[in-house]
């Protein structure tokens, strides 16, 4: 049996890792929009928000560094454990439980970082660009006041806007038409 070449078993490993990038940028952003009454499948999100979200929950919720670290840190130890004089190979069960361990733990964190992340963005305490001004073609449809809207997505077709409640609950969402808006600004609270 011959020794797999460095840049196989690097292929390897990214391809692991490029999966867990992806599946908690998904689970996230699933648990993001679910908080707004959303699928996120309807919102014609590209591929690159999913690597985003894979990449950056990670400062919004530390702890789903958790399993990254976990998957380098068993990539290390079988990298090191191959390329040893021994050749000592660890069972390849153990690399499927690893793998199933990481898996089962990366679900219920990446949902609750998407869980948490939406319930604040639905608060008063929004990080959420706030509606400044918003340009309708016909002047006397105002969709929502001014400075208090908060606008969640811009997509190819629509615009995603509410206004937070005090209480916490769901607010109306309204999904408004591109094409009837000339402007619209935005700005930080």
């Amino acid at each position: 049996m011959t020794d797999k070449t460095i840049t196989a078993v690097l292929k390897e490993q990214f391809a692991l890792i490029a999966t867990l990038v992806v599946l908690i940028g998904t689970i996230y952003t699933d648990s993001y929009y679910a908080v707004f009454g959303l699928k996120y499948q309807s919102l014609n999100l590209p591929a690159s928000h999913i690597l985003y979200r894979g990449f950056t929950a990670v400062i919004d919720a530390p702890y789903l560094a958790v399993p990254y670290l976990l998957v380098v840190a068993w990539l290390a130890v079988e990298a090191s454990r191959t390329t040893s004089k021994s050749k000592e190979r660890i069972p390849i069960w153990a690399s499927y439980a690893v793998i199933v361990a990481v898996l089962g733990m990366t679900y219920p964190l990446a949902t609750h970082a998407g869980l948490r992340a939406g319930a604040r963005d639905l608060s008063l305490k929004s990080r959420l660009p706030v509606v400044e001004r918003l340009l309708p073609s016909d002047p006397s449809d105002t969709p929502c006041q001014v400075g208090a809207c908060r606008l969640l997505l811009v997509d190819d077709s629509y615009l995603y806007v509410f206004v937070p409640q005090a209480d916490g609950s769901i607010p109306h969402l309204k999904r408004l038409d591109r094409k009837v808006f000339h402007e619209i600004d935005t700005g930080i609270q």
